[in-house]
């Protein structure tokens, strides 16, 4: 497994950015996804530990030979366990500014790199931005959705990755010519390992329809031949409907694979690529998850994964 299970794991945590704290920290865990979730910091106090307060920033430093920055986190809940310990559990978001709050407006003749920049601006975020049609201009309304809800609707639409780490919006193109970090892994070094395989799909077209503005139902199609999948969805124009339907060929067509795999904790971050090699051949996969389950004695983590794009 490497000389990584023979040192001792270090792990430093920062309050408002101290480290000097009365948190007695017992142990941690450290949930990091790749979308559609929030990443979140759980740490077990022992008993007369002084507390953080709602909405504190703290972050997390790991790693066993030095110290690796892994993630800034907002205090979103404090249980507990009477003379036994507490728990603090802290996310990637700051909930207590308005990512969340419900807004209606619309944004006109903008692209899609334009919008998301002005709501991370709005919500006092950086912007990482990295996909396909981000330059694309577009007339998008936003009815009764939260910031937080829109981003997940854009990310659907367009096959990224959208999520919030260190006071940054990510939107990443989950294509896979982009550029992410590579992870290499022998299953022999592995505590487990689990791997589902699906039969892919093969669709060769999608054919999508839609409501123009003057209520006249339109088709688009991408791709040729059979078989044909159909869905229908809102859309502004021709374009718009033609960028969905080809996301939806891309995203149909993937997730050949999907795995799980237990070892002893090193840094990794989901969103990069696994490189896994497993009886001499090597295979790609998408780190979906990652959890980081910590104390004074041990590191260990869980990965999940999926084919590469």
């Amino acid at each position: 497994m490497g000389i990584e299970q023979y040192i001792a794991p270090k792990f430093a945590i920062t309050h408002k950015g101290n480290t000097k704290h009365q948190m007695r920290i017992l142990s941690l865990s450290y949930m990091d996804y790749e979308k559609d979730n929030v990443d979140m910091l759980s740490l077990t106090l022992a008993p007369h530990s002084k507390l953080p307060s709602f909405g504190d920033r703290i972050e997390l430093l790991l790693g066993r030979s030095a110290l690796n920055f892994m993630g800034a986190f907002y205090v979103s809940s404090i249980k507990e366990n009477y003379l036994q310990h507490y728990t603090i559990e802290a996310t990637s978001i700051d909930y207590t500014k308005e990512f969340k709050i419900i807004k209606s407006r619309s944004f006109e003749s903008l692209s899609y790199a334009q919008i998301l920049q002005s709501i991370a601006r709005e919500n006092n975020l950086k912007a990482k931005l990295d996909f396909k049609y981000q330059d694309s201009i577009t007339h998008l309304e936003q009815n009764d959705e939260s910031d937080s809800a829109l981003c997940k609707r854009l990310a659907d639409e367009l096959d990224c990755s959208f999520s919030v780490k260190n006071d940054t919006l990510i939107f990443l193109d989950r294509d896979k010519s982009f550029d992410r970090r590579t992870y290499t892994i022998n299953a022999r070094d592995t505590l487990s390992l689990e791997i589902e395989y699906f039969a892919q799909k093969h669709y060769k077209s999608v054919e999508l329809t839609y409501q123009d503005e003057s209520g006249n139902t339109r088709n688009v199609k991408v791709g040729k031949g059979v078989p044909i999948y159909r869905m229908s969805r809102e859309a502004k124009d021709d374009n718009h409907a033609l960028q969905m339907a080809t996301t939806r060929l891309q995203a149909l067509n993937a997730k050949k694979t999907k795995g799980h795999l237990s070892a002893i904790g090193r840094v990794l971050f989901a969103g990069g690529y696994l490189s896994l090699t497993k009886d001499s051949t090597t295979s790609t996969h998408i780190i979906t998850q990652v959890t980081h389950h910590l104390n004074s004695q041990s590191w260990n983590m869980n990965v999940e994964f999926e084919s590469e794009r």
